[in-house]
């Protein structure tokens, strides 16, 4: 049988280790009230984002409206006439086709499935933007100074963008630059995607 000091010192014992490991346990942290996320770029309507182009959200993805200039804003929903600045001086033929992937952008936004934008030949897709799209939103003013009498929209050197589609959420868009051929070192591309899947 133990003796009752060695009991007491024992239990002594086990009572320092007991208080030691109860100091050293991390102090649980009191619950921080839960922040709201910023909204992000998808939560942002089209018209929201044309009057607060100086948005300061770190989220925000300023690019998707790239097509607007400084002063801008969107007196007809209906007839938005994104391409104003298009071929404007000043610009380079790569901010042209900035602009345009910036109205495709916004189309596949609005629409909310990309496939209703017609992947087709630049006047189907030309038509598409004009108006012919089940919102009745003519994101290009059909009397653009640069769409031609076939209503297709040409690059600054006169010719005919080509429209390349790698799938329906990732289009290739191609000037053919200065020297009007295609696939040459002077050629002009910009891609355009989205995250946005088709609803079917």
């Amino acid at each position: 049988m133990m003796n009752p000091r060695a009991v007491l010192g024992v239990l002594a014992g086990l009572g320092v280790v007991f208080a030691a490991y109860l100091f050293l346990l991390p102090q649980a942290e009191e619950p921080r009230e839960k922040e709201s996320p910023l909204p992000t770029y998808e939560d942002v309507s089209p018209e929201d984002a044309v009057e607060e182009q100086g948005i300061e959200n770190k989220n925000f993805k300023p690019e998707v409206f790239s097509f607007l200039e400084a002063g801008d804003h969107v007196e007809d929903e209906k007839n938005p006439r994104l391409l104003r600045h298009y071929g404007g001086e000043g610009r380079s033929g790569k901010d042209d086709l900035r602009l345009v992937q910036g109205v495709i952008e916004l189309f596949w936004r609005m629409t909310k499935d990309p496939d209703q934008l017609v992947l087709g030949s630049n006047q189907d897709l030309l038509r598409n933007l004009s108006g012919a799209n089940s919102l009745g939103v003519q994101y290009v003013s059909p009397d653009n100074d640069y769409l031609n009498t076939s209503g297709e929209l040409l690059d600054r050197w006169g010719s005919p963008l080509f429209f390349h589609a790698n799938s329906v959420t990732d289009i290739e868009i191609r000037s053919n630059g200065p020297d009007r051929e295609r696939y040459t070192e002077d050629d002009i591309v910009v891609r355009v995607q989205t995250p946005i899947q088709p609803k079917r």
